[in-house]
């Protein structure tokens, strides 16, 4: 018999040595299936983890996780110099901000403004004319675009980071895309107005893309 052939009876032996061991504590089979076609000892996902190499102690890329607003306003220095942005950058450097002309002999101006890091807590500005569409601003557009704004900057981080990045269902150019498309503004007379139709849809699809069981930051190799 082979070397190669008695390595192979050994590591089948091997397996159903584990497998017998786990059904005596009372796993099913999907269970065990699951955790038998995971490396032994698998490492967390996380950026130093994916980035060392180490094939001793892979990384079990299951566990690379997108992770929540507030998750991300927590992120190390290193976890967030990985990603070529600073949250002190204005909003613009990430998303296309589209301009609107307000009434009178005013030039065109951003419907919002602020920096990266103020889209993610939630304290971006938006513009005091901003009306959605009505004579008079209202509150709820506002919060909605608030609110909309942090899942979308959430999202640009989920899908940049090396780990964050794996298992986002969208990537970085899509993300862009997607919130540039959400962004039209239309214009009736001397109003203009925003579909936020649109907008809290994307808000929605990516507030549940930006949730997981498993964040992959702030994680040791």
């Amino acid at each position: 018999m082979s070397d190669k052939e008695l390595n192979t009876e050994n590591e089948s032996g091997d397996v159903d040595k584990k497998r017998r061991s786990l059904t005596k504590i009372g796993l099913t089979t999907p269970v065990i299936a699951s955790l038998l076609s995971r490396p032994a000892f698998a490492t967390q996902c996380s950026g130093s983890a994916l980035a060392s190499g180490n094939l001793s102690n892979p990384v079990d890329k299951l566990t690379c996780g997108a992770c929540s607003p507030l998750q991300w306003t927590k992120a190390t220095q290193a976890e967030l110099s990985s990603i070529p942005i600073v949250l002190t950058n204005s909003i613009g450097t990430l998303f296309a901000i589209p301009n609107f002309t307000p009434p009178g002999n005013n030039p065109p101006r951003p419907i919002i403004t602020g920096t990266i890091g103020a889209a993610l807590m939630g304290t971006i500005s938006i513009d005091s004319v901003f009306t959605n569409g009505n004579a008079n601003a209202t509150n709820t557009a506002k919060t909605d675009l608030t609110n909309a704004f942090i899942q979308f900057v959430t999202a640009y981080l989920n899908a940049s980071h090396t780990a964050t990045k794996i298992n986002f269902p969208d990537n970085l150019s899509t993300v862009v895309d997607n919130v540039k498309g959400a962004l039209t503004i239309s214009t009736n007379g001397s109003n203009f107005s925003l579909n936020m139709t649109a907008v809290n849809t994307l808000k929605t699809t990516y507030s549940t893309a930006n949730s997981s069981s498993s964040c992959a930051i702030n994680r040791n190799p």
